[in-house]
């Protein structure tokens, strides 16, 4: 019994260590992540007659809302793996520009794939909002996709920037479209190409001409 007891008190004890240790060097490989430019995060500051900006929460994570004044449909966003947030505040103020709820999530870290079901709390908090897409960009995107895989009746379509699909959306009632730039070299176009099929055949694909992967947000590559 002496012995079980000793085997148990290791085990444990060296589990302890490597959760530590993992958790560690998680911490230190999102420290280092892509800062948004003074321009990026000015924006999100910026609220006017057409469209409110404001900070806020939803569920553990901190949100910025950029809301027009009559709202055709709501967007969530998913930034890119080790990306500040606020990098995006230019595309979605853009969106919003043209009539769409949008909601920019602070991911865990700075990493997407720590709160997949992030959009579920943006949803809940919303609910005069009744038409909801979702977009992401690189690992955003391929958390996004994961997200609407496990709950296609909450949206009604998936916007894919310089990312793909590893969930199977081909058969799924939804819209899918893809953008990405000529010139990403981030994106892996071989996993991209055969990502395809997760897609169907009804989807849209858009190809910017000398676009990069750091296009879609503010922030330096």
């Amino acid at each position: 019994m002496k012995r079980i007891k000793i085997v148990i008190t290791v085990v444990l004890s060296v589990a302890i260590i490597l959760f530590a240790l993992n958790y560690i060097l998680l911490k230190i490989y999102a420290g280092e992540y892509y800062r948004a430019s003074e321009e990026a995060i000015e924006t999100v500051q910026e609220s006017n007659d057409l469209i409110e900006v404001k900070k806020s929460k939803a569920g553990a994570n901190e949100v910025i809302v950029f809301a027009p004044k009559n709202p055709t449909a709501g967007l969530i966003f998913y930034p890119g793996g080790k990306v500040q947030y606020e990098a995006y505040a230019p595309l979605l103020r853009k969106c919003a520009e043209k009539g769409i709820f949008c909601v920019l999530v602070h991911m865990p870290d700075n990493l997407a794939v720590l709160d997949m079901n992030a959009a579920r709390d943006v949803i809940a908090n919303n609910s005069d909002i009744h038409e909801w897409y979702i977009a992401g960009h690189s690992l955003g995107g391929v958390m996004s996709a994961e997200y609407i895989a496990e709950h296609p009746n909450a949206l009604k379509g998936i916007v894919l920037l310089g990312s793909y699909t590893t969930a199977d959306l081909s058969n799924y009632n939804i819209k899918k479209l893809s953008i990405y730039g000529t010139e990403d070299k981030v994106l892996n176009l071989e996993n991209y190409n055969n990502a395809k099929k997760n897609l169907g055949e009804d989807y849209v694909e858009i190809v910017i001409p000398g676009g990069c992967h750091s296009y879609f947000g503010d922030y330096g590559m």
